[in-house]
């Protein structure tokens, strides 16, 4: 699980300088479903809370590939009252939809309750896309299935290769060149295939424009 550290977006206007915008602005820079965590740099115990309890879990994790997942340090936060409005209860999560809109939010203790994560996912999730959650992580975890076997296959490899190599075979090294490619082929097609998964699973109608594009946020 992958989190993109950022700060809140800013906008300038003439005769009043730089201010902060609200989260909810983010989607308009990025219009995929966001799911942004406030934390604490300070608070250590919340912050392992949330990445040992809460982000272990495989089928969150993969129903989180679907979302753009951005943290925000609220020490970054210049604006005094937008620290005030996000740094009162931390940890915080808030789930974004295209439009701007703030679908479920936890805080405080309850951000780091892998059960309430789980539902605030669950309840976001049906608003937003066509395809179950279920049936995604189903696909997803065929796919990871794919990858634990190929990185196991290029760790066996690699280790073929290390002996050869301090035995100076290498004859036999170059004979593992064509294996190394079907292993580089197979993790290509593996992303490629985690890719179109993430892209099939659409956005409900309420959010597409009339050529089916996700509408951008107002």
């Amino acid at each position: 699980m992958s989190w993109e550290q950022t700060t809140l977006p800013t906008t300038s206007e003439p005769g009043y300088g730089e201010r902060a915008l609200p989260a909810a602005e983010l989607v308009k820079f990025d219009p995929r479903p966001t799911v942004v965590w406030f934390f604490d740099i300070e608070d250590d115990a919340a912050n392992r809370s949330c990445e040992t309890t809460v982000f272990q879990n495989e089928r969150l994790a993969l129903s989180l590939k679907r979302f753009r997942l951005v943290k925000i340090d609220v020490e970054s936060i210049t604006d005094a009252k937008m620290r005030r409005e996000y740094a009162r209860n931390t940890p915080a999560f808030h789930v974004i939809d295209p439009a701007g809109k703030t679908l479920a939010s936890l805080a405080g203790k309850n951000a780091t309750s892998l059960s309430r994560f789980n539902g605030m996912i669950k309840t976001s999730w049906g608003k937003l896309f066509s395809q179950s959650q279920g049936k995604f992580v189903k696909q997803m975890t065929k796919i990871l299935d794919r990858l634990d076997r190929v990185t196991a296959q290029r760790t066996v490899l690699n280790a073929k290769k290390q002996r050869l190599e301090q035995r100076g075979q290498r004859g036999k090294l170059a004979k593992l060149a064509r294996e190394e490619e079907e292993l580089a082929e197979a993790e290509e097609k593996i992303e490629q295939d985690e890719r179109k998964l993430i892209e099939s699973c659409r956005l409900k109608k309420i959010y597409l424009d009339k050529d089916g594009e996700v509408a951008k946020a107002r």
